[in-house]
């Protein structure tokens, strides 16, 4: 899958490719998005 397409498959799930400046940015930005995920998994509960 080249990097084009990955884009594009994020964005279709509504997500964004972002870049991260080290890896305590990238589990602040893991955190801030699973906040947003995690109602749509439990939903069906």
């Amino acid at each position: 899958m080249t990097l084009v397409n990955f884009k594009q498959k994020l964005s279709d799930l509504g997500h964004f490719y972002q870049n991260y400046g080290d890896s305590a940015d990238l589990k602040h930005q893991f955190g801030e998005q699973l906040v947003k995920v995690l109602p749509k998994l439990t939903d069906g509960d």
